[in-house]
């Protein structure tokens, strides 16, 4: 967790989460205004949010802050494969390609990323908590963008 402690950093993810919720359409609509590519518009939207929740997520593990995370790219790139498949089988709503990238993150970071390892360290129910904002971490950085692309098939 970030600088501010355990508590803030779980409630501005929670909190900005559902804030996200339940003014989604306002900020859609408002983001949609902005004349680019839909899909252009899906990756741009996801950066600030990326970049706001590894800054949050990072002091966990002992990394410094800084604007731009290594882990961008890699998220960039797993947004972009949902995006993709998501406008390819012409996906409905945001639930699947959101939840499919939230299990896909959650095994991600439980064999290679910040949680390895960490099932025999933290206490069990740290640790299910940890597995639990690690999905809504994921789930966090990929609703308002994959509200932006998939916008006309709702």
């Amino acid at each position: 967790m970030s600088s501010l402690g355990f508590i803030p950093d779980v409630s501005i993810i929670v909190i900005t989460y559902f804030l996200m919720v339940i003014y989604n359409k306002k900020i859609v609509n408002l983001i949609i205004k902005i004349k680019l590519p839909r899909f252009l518009l899906f990756i741009l939207t996801s950066i600030p949010l990326i970049i706001l929740e590894e800054n949050i997520n990072w002091g966990a593990i002992g990394n410094k802050y800084t604007l731009l995370p290594w882990t961008l790219i890699p998220l960039i790139i797993f947004l972009i494969i949902t995006g993709y498949l998501a406008r390819k089988f012409k996906a409905k709503s945001v639930i699947v390609p959101m939840y499919s990238l939230m299990a896909f993150g959650i095994i991600w970071e439980l064999l290679i990323g910040g949680l390895r390892g960490q099932m025999f360290v933290l206490p069990i129910l740290f640790f299910i908590f940890m597995v639990f904002f690690v999905g809504l971490s994921y789930v966090y950085i990929t609703y308002i963008p994959l509200k932006v692309l998939l916008k006309e098939n709702e």
